[in-house]
């Protein structure tokens, strides 16, 4: 028998009771999850989260969601791995993980080396990289020294 268990990310508007906005709940093989809360952007209006689930007893990776909860609007999650992959392309092995907001409408992520795999591809990642994604274009640029 494995664990399973299920995260919740709750909100609540000023003087109200806390409310569920994402419930991540164990699907298939991927009975471990989590929520980890990263911070409000400058504004105070969005939380940037990231759900991750996984295989308990498994030397798999993780799988991300990048989740942003905006006041006034709800819940939305962000597809970052379409725009890594379409820089690094898909025969790229890298792992990522969301940082920080960098302005209201774009998160830093810090792209690594992935070591130590069973699959047949290697990591185009030599260093840490650090970049920036626009949540509201989709789009990746290098972060500016």
């Amino acid at each position: 028998m494995s664990c399973r268990n299920t995260s919740v990310l709750y909100v609540a508007k000023p003087d109200s009771a806390f409310e569920p906005v994402f419930r991540a709940v164990p699907k298939g093989t991927q009975d471990g999850n989590g929520i980890r809360i990263i911070g409000w952007s400058p504004s105070g209006k969005k939380l940037l989260a990231e759900a991750t689930d996984w295989a308990y007893g498994s030397d798999a990776g993780l799988n991300r969601t990048v989740l942003i909860y905006e006041v006034g609007k709800g819940l939305r999650t962000v597809a970052i791995d379409r725009s890594l992959n379409g820089r690094f392309g898909r025969e790229c092995l890298f792992d990522y993980s969301v940082t920080r907001w960098e302005s209201e409408s774009a998160i830093q992520l810090l792209v690594l080396p992935q070591h130590e795999t069973m699959d047949e591809r290697s990591s185009c990642v030599s260093r840490q990289t650090a970049l920036i994604y626009d949540v509201d274009k989709g789009s990746l640029k290098s972060e500016q020294p």
